[in-house]
């Protein structure tokens, strides 16, 4: 399984930090009677269904450009030491202000030196999603679509936008001008859907932000109607069975739908999510479809080629990642 090459498209930075790196950060900043002790993941996180964990996933860190760095370089180690050979990592945009932008670049800059820094040195080929929360407002949401084009066109491998957290809050609706903006200057979009609402929710953010990617997408299945726009192939769904699980938007995993959606024909993947909260790493999730559902080799692949096909990049360099991924499955196999 680790010698599988992967896609990773749906991983949180912040929630993506190290154990070790988040105890000495909490040291750093705290003084060395801080809370987290050495163990303390083992403990910390009791939510039990999706609005506990988006109540107690208030990320202490990162916070400076430096504690960015910090975390991006270690996440950037842990993918290419899955075999993941190309990562849209989101980053939450921190800024809600027009007086915050300073702070933005600052981390930017941080964020794409190590970027950078890790394709020279890992092989691994990295870009960023920037994130909008549910809970940001309008004008907060059109700022941070205008940094994301104003960093893409300075360089920075910025290349979508994501809206995430609790669907229950808000309605989509109301980011579809952040979206139409985005989409006119040639960022992807993706938006998490299907996770605390239902299969509704992941129409919305078809038919009214005019995604290309669902983060999540699992309660599609409450809808024949939804499933079968999704058989045309032109929408990809990221799916996370451990976040699922430990979210409770399926009970366990026995009763998760991956099998059944990937079944019917819907294009799908398979990502992390956030693995310090999760407990979780690619490879466990790869092997999760092995173990839990059946999933073939060639089914692995199969959920590679659609990572490939829908990672928001040139079409060009999609068909060459695609032609990566089936070239070393092929060395994989022969080894």
């Amino acid at each position: 399984m680790a010698a599988l090459p992967k896609i990773e498209l749906h991983i949180h930075l912040e929630g993506s930090v190290r154990p070790g790196t988040m105890s000495c950060l909490s040291v750093q900043r705290l003084g060395p009677n801080g809370p987290l002790a050495p163990g303390w993941e083992e403990t910390y996180y009791t939510f039990t269904d999706f609005a506990g964990y988006m109540a107690q996933l208030t990320p202490r860190f990162p916070g400076s450009a430096d504690e960015y760095a910090c975390i991006a370089r270690e996440c950037f180690e842990d993918l290419a030491s899955q075999n993941v050979v190309y990562t849209e990592v989101s980053v939450d945009g921190r800024v809600r202000h027009a007086d915050q932008e300073e702070a933005f670049w600052q981390y930017a800059e941080a964020l794409e030196h190590e970027r950078r820094g890790a394709e020279d040195r890992l092989g691994i080929r990295i870009n960023f999603i920037l994130a909008l929360m549910r809970t940001l407002s309008v004008k907060s949401a059109m700022l941070r679509v205008q940094l994301a084009i104003r960093a893409r066109d300075r360089g920075f491998g910025v290349v979508g936008i994501d809206l995430h957290g609790d669907e229950s809050r808000t309605v989509a609706a109301r980011f579809a001008g952040a979206f139409a903006l985005a989409r006119e200057h040639g960022l992807g979009v993706r938006a998490h859907a299907g996770e605390a609402r239902g299969a509704e929710s992941v129409r919305e953010a078809i038919e009214v932000l005019g995604v290309q990617r669902i983060g999540h997408g699992v309660r599609a299945l409450e809808d024949p109607s939804l499933l079968e726009r999704l058989r045309r192939g032109d929408i990809l769904l990221e799916i996370a069975p451990t976040s699922n699980v430990r979210t409770a938007i399926v009970p366990n995993l026995k009763s998760h739908p991956v099998r059944r959606l990937y079944d019917l024909g819907v294009p799908l993947t398979v990502s992390s999510d956030d693995p310090l909260p999760f407990f979780t790493n690619l490879i466990r999730e790869y092997r999760l479809l092995v173990d839990e559902f059946g999933f073939t080799r060639d089914d692995l692949l199969c959920i590679t080629r659609n990572a490939a096909h829908h990672a928001f990049l040139p079409e060009a360099e999609r068909v060459a990642l695609a032609a990566r991924i089936e070239a070393d499955y092929g060395a994989s196999l022969e080894s």
